[in-house]
């Protein structure tokens, strides 16, 4: 489960050096998707291609790897984005 996890954590938590909101939020879930995009192309790209079964298209390396940082990309953002609330709220509480 800290493999799936980790990703997301490490790119929320190097957002946190980025001034700008915006960037907390977006540079998070462009790296999330980026790694498993890059992940996964890789585990695939190795794999030895078979005969389709009849009416199934097989799945391309690169597509796939399109569709999975896809999913990702949304979730590193709302990584990114828990982040930066928690630091805010963190910052400006006062004592």
């Amino acid at each position: 489960m800290m493999l799936v996890a980790a990703p997301f954590l490490v790119c929320a938590g190097v957002g946190l050096f980025f001034r700008k909101p915006w960037q907390r939020v977006v540079f998070p879930g462009i790296g999330v998707a980026g790694i498993y995009a890059v992940v996964l192309y890789s585990m695939q790209a190795d794999m030895v291609r078979r005969g389709p079964v009849a009416g199934v298209v097989p799945a391309e390396p690169i597509r796939v790897a399109t569709e999975v940082a896809l999913v990702a990309l949304p979730v590193g953002m709302s990584a990114g984005l828990v982040f930066h609330l928690i630091t805010r709220f963190i910052r400006t509480k006062k004592a």
